[in-house]
């Protein structure tokens, strides 16, 4: 069986034919850990993983507190309830998860009290799924054009570094391009805007079944857990 160490390798194999040498300055890997342990986690970053990335707040501060002395930056990529934001953005590098504007502002409340400008990305349910969560693509719209008012009163405590999607699980690669590449279009219409917490510089997109594509579409982080860690 192939070991944390070997999937990497191929992983930075594939990165350098897509992105060249110097990927790593465009592209970001975080490594999913909701279903491993420390050790594992562990065995990532010896060969050179930074960023991992959980689902649940709890499990990320578990992770943070068994792994000390790890130098690493964590990501918040599951669904965030409004009472667990403090606990987010205390302990998460940058939350990728911001699906609705309740949770952004929450965000910014507590970004605001802890004196603090807080990255984060919008969650763009682009294929319209009932079963997704995140903003409508005009719905992101709207949520920037009401930030930019109330920036214009006060200076806002966030930063919008992105956008996060998640395409469908369908072997029609043609449907899953298009999700990709919409996201990316909505990116490059509103990096257009000149506001103070807007740099839109990630997409967020690309997951174990659907990186290659996302690879070809220009996400700057891809999210894999089992492409690196193995199982199901």
């Amino acid at each position: 069986m192939e070991t944390v160490k070997q999937r990497l390798e191929s992983l930075y194999s594939e990165f350098e034919r897509a992105r060249g040498p110097a990927w790593r300055e465009h592209l970001t890997l975080v490594a999913v850990t909701k279903t491993v342990g420390p050790e594992e986690v562990r065995a990532a970053a010896a060969c050179g993983v930074t960023d991992f990335g959980e689902n649940r707040v709890q499990e990320l501060q578990r992770k943070i507190e068994a792994l000390p002395d790890l130098s690493a930056k964590w990501h918040m990529i599951g669904h965030l309830q409004t009472n667990k934001v403090s606990q987010a953005v205390h302990h998460a590098s940058m939350i990728h998860s911001v699906d609705s504007e309740r949770v952004g502002l929450e965000i910014e409340r507590h970004a605001r009290q802890a004196r603090r400008r807080y990255p984060l990305l919008l969650e763009v349910n682009v294929s319209g799924e009932a079963s997704k969560g995140g903003f409508s693509p005009d719905q992101v719209v709207r949520f920037v054009d009401d930030l930019a008012r109330k920036d214009s009163v006060e200076p806002l405590s966030i930063v919008i570094e992105g956008l996060m999607t998640m395409a469908p699980f369908t072997d029609d690669e043609a449907v899953i391009r298009s999700v990709f590449r919409e996201l990316r279009q909505i990116k490059e219409s509103q990096a257009k805007r000149q506001e103070r917490f807007l740099d839109l510089k990630h997409l967020s997109m690309g997951m174990t079944n659907d990186y290659r594509i996302a690879l070809e579409e220009g996400s700057t982080m891809l999210r894999l857990g089992t492409r690196i860690f193995g199982g199901d």
